[in-house]
C-alpha cells in the first residue's frame, strides 16, 4: 500500500484539481465527502467536484467565525 501511495503521490504532482478529484472519486467512490469553509478557493473546489460527482456532500465545521453570507450560501445550497 505505501509503495502505491509514494507512486501515485510522485504522478499526481503535477495533476490538476480536476484530474486528482477524479482520482478521488475512482479511488474511494462517490459517496466521498468534501470539507470546506466556503472560501474562494474551496468554492472552485466544490464546483469542480460537483460537475465529477452531482451526489456530492459538502460540510464544514462551524467554528463560530463564519461571515454571515457564509451562513446565508450554506442556506441556499
Amino acid at each position: 500500500m505505501i509503495k502505491h501511495l509514494k507512486e501515485t503521490q510522485e504522478v499526481a504532482e503535477g495533476w490538476s484539481a480536476r484530474e486528482v478529484l477524479a482520482w478521488s472519486f475512482r479511488t474511494f467512490g462517490p459517496s466521498i465527502e468534501m470539507a470546506s469553509g466556503f472560501g474562494a478557493e474551496g468554492m472552485a473546489l466544490i464546483d469542480i467536484a460537483a460537475s465529477l460527482n452531482s451526489a456530492l456532500r459538502v460540510f464544514t465545521i462551524d467554528t463560530g467565525f463564519l461571515f454571515p453570507e457564509t451562513y446565508q450560501l450554506i442556506v441556499r445550497g
